[in-house]
């Protein structure tokens, strides 16, 4: 199994509620980044549910294929997160370094240069230059496409291509 993914986890939201002012339990679901222990159970999920606000068109749509995964995935339950028997996250200080990595892993991809080695002007150019690219591209491929069977297959086609 993957170190990590995304997963549909419930929660349940106590609130007071005005009318009644009585504590009322509200159900409420969200894509969530889910983290594995070397056995494959969830050992963390992110606090809240992911944000589908990206710096790039590339990185938004390969996510979203990637979220959409979730739904063929059991929904996982907030409150019985570490998942029994897993290791990780302050349980086995032992795995401390590896838990860091793995954050390290899940960071959108940005990457962190040396200030000496780094021109931020060439830099930010760079960058606008492949997004707009990358939106062109993605203007071609996938805007247009007449049916929502149509565009999912492409989305999934793409998705499996630049994974391998």
């Amino acid at each position: 199994m993957a170190t990590w993914n995304y997963r549909v986890v419930k929660k349940i939201i106590i609130n007071t509620h005005p009318l009644l002012n009585e504590e009322v339990e509200r159900v409420v679901y969200g894509i969530h980044e889910a983290f594995y222990d070397q056995n494959g159970r969830v050992r963390a999920v992110t606090q809240n549910p992911i944000n589908l606000l990206w710096e790039d068109i590339d990185t938004l749509r390969k996510s979203w294929v990637m979220m959409a995964q979730a739904f063929g995935l059991p929904i996982l339950d907030f409150d019985k997160i570490p998942e029994d028997g897993a290791i990780g996250f302050r349980e086995d200080p032992e795995n401390e370094d590896d838990d860091e990595d793995q954050m390290d892993e899940v960071d959108n991809g940005h990457e962190f240069l040396e200030e000496d080695d780094f021109d931020l002007r060439a830099f930010l150019n760079e960058e606008a230059e492949e997004r707009r690219k990358a939106e062109m591209k993605h203007g071609e491929k996938f805007v247009g496409t007449p049916t929502l069977e149509k565009l999912f297959s492409k989305l999934i086609e793409e998705y499996l291509k630049e994974g391998e």
